[in-house]
């Protein structure tokens, strides 16, 4: 048994992920004691959702935040909450799928990447695709499928929250959320990964090709677009 940062217990966490990957050492360290302060914060705005809502996790990397919420909703009587995950990475998404089966979670996994047109991506070679720091290039050879979130609008809807973090995709992603974003009947919880510029900065020069979501408009697109919810989250996109 593997208890989260919120108390809940996840059982044969790392027995499953230990299975699926066959390699003990691509599972780099206990990902569910990551991020403690945020993943407090969302579970906060996770139980306060609408009923029947969707937690949607985009770019989920082994799954740390996903499953830990999910797992608390279900402990907290909230087994209507509906849980989506994306992840590129088809490795990832084994271990997050058979977690979820284990620990009876209602978690759809989507082995894509997440951006601004349906298309191909491929890893593009900065970090290891095990990290949680990986990034994608869009490539039409490469042989991970890229999706837009607005083709599952009506699957995906009514959405409680969405959490971006994306290694510099998100302003891809929001893109890709035109429709999602644009409905004013929609209200809803929208967390995004925020770069500092020096970091901005740095990963351009590794060769990053997307656009950046920083802190200062030079390193971002230029329209603004104000966000629902009672805390109204400031993005940026084309």
């Amino acid at each position: 048994m593997t208890t989260t940062v919120l108390g809940d217990t996840l059982n044969h966490y790392y027995t499953l992920a230990k299975a699926v990957l066959m390699n003990e050492k691509d599972f780099r360290d206990n990902q569910l004691l990551r991020c403690k302060k945020h993943k407090q914060r969302e579970a906060e705005y996770l139980l306060q959702m609408p009923y029947g809502s969707s937690f949607l996790d985009i770019g989920a990397n082994w799954g740390d935040t996903v499953l830990t919420m999910a797992i608390h909703a279900k402990n907290n009587n909230r087994p209507d909450i509906r849980f989506y995950a994306f992840e590129p990475n088809r490795k990832k998404c084994q271990v997050i799928q058979a977690i979820s089966a284990y620990n009876k979670l209602n978690i759809q996994v989507f082995n894509n990447c997440v951006g601004d047109v349906k298309g191909n991506v491929s890893n593009d070679g900065i970090n290891n695709p095990l990290w949680g720091c990986t990034s994608y290039k869009k490539d039409v050879k490469g042989d991970i499928k890229m999706i837009k979130l607005d083709d599952l609008k009506e699957q995906l809807e009514p959405i409680g929250l969405m959490h971006v973090d994306t290694e510099g995709w998100e302003i891809e992603v929001l893109k890709g959320s035109r429709k999602i974003l644009e409905d004013t009947t929609s209200k809803f919880i929208l967390i995004l990964e925020y770069w500092q510029d020096i970091t901005a900065k740095m990963a351009y020069s590794q060769g990053r090709t997307n656009n950046i979501l920083s802190t200062t408009p030079k390193l971002a697109p230029t329209r603004k677009v104000l966000f629902h919810k009672e805390k109204v989250i400031r993005s940026r996109i084309e």
